[in-house]
Parts: structure tokens; C-alpha cells; sequence
């Protein structure tokens, strides 16, 4: 039996969410799609910016910590479980949302070091 392809999308708006345009409308479709396959199980993440209500998401019991920069990061990570192979993300990075401009990248990083981290415990034995 072949093993369960695992997918990636991290971004910086899913429907319905966070969108300004057409990517948050990929973000919230394409993995859905995947998912359906049986196949691959598929995971999408997105910054959980301040608006987002986090009412009904799950909370992982830990946080990601890493260090970037000679920074050390602890982020929370909340998730929804949309079906067997789907999951999405958001990712709470507290000390980008208070501070004003250029740190989308910098966010994104983070986002994507915290969502692997996760998946790789999740994958140890």
C-alpha cells in the first residue's frame, strides 16, 4: 500500500477568514479538493490575524519555540479538523500584530518554521 501523500498550503489569507483577493479563494478550495482524493491528506495554514475568531478552533496543548534571528519565538498554533485529511492552521504570532509595517515576511517565515515543526511531531513515532 503506498503511503499518504501530505500537502502544504501556508498563506497569507484563506476564505473565509482573511481574503483580499482570489488567493484566499485557492487557499480554502484547493485543499478541500485534494483532500477528497483519499490519498493525500492535506494541510493549509494561515497568520490568525486578530480578527479571526478562534471561538470553535482546537488549541495544540503545546507551542511551537524556536529561535530566528538570535530571536526566540513561542507561537500557538489553533486548528480546525475539516475531515479525516484535512486540517487547517492559524498560526498566532502575538508580537507581529501590534507592530506596523514590514513584517509580513518575516511573519510567513515563522508561520511556515511553526506549521513544519508541528507536522514533524506529529509524524515521530
Amino acid at each position: 500500500m503506498l503511503e499518504k501523500l501530505k500537502v502544504i498550503h501556508l498563506a497569507s489569507e484563506m476564505a473565509p477568514y482573511a481574503k483580499t483577493g482570489g488567493l484566499a479563494d485557492v487557499v480554502a478550495e484547493l485543499p478541500k479538493a485534494l483532500s477528497s482524493l483519499g490519498n493525500i491528506d492535506c494541510y493549509a495554514g494561515i497568520p490568525k490575524y486578530g480578527f479571526i475568531d478562534g471561538t470553535n478552533m482546537y488549541e495544540m496543548p503545546f507551542d511551537v519555540k524556536f529561535v530566528m534571528t538570535g530571536i526566540s519565538y513561542s507561537v500557538k498554533i489553533k486548528y480546525l479538523k475539516m475531515n479525516e485529511n484535512l486540517r487547517m492552521f492559524f498560526i498566532e504570532v502575538k508580537i507581529f500584530w501590534e507592530e506596523i509595517i514590514c513584517m509580513v515576511m518575516k511573519t510567513m517565515v515563522i508561520a511556515l518554521l511553526s506549521l513544519l515543526e508541528l507536522l514533524w511531531r506529529w509524524q515521530k513515532p
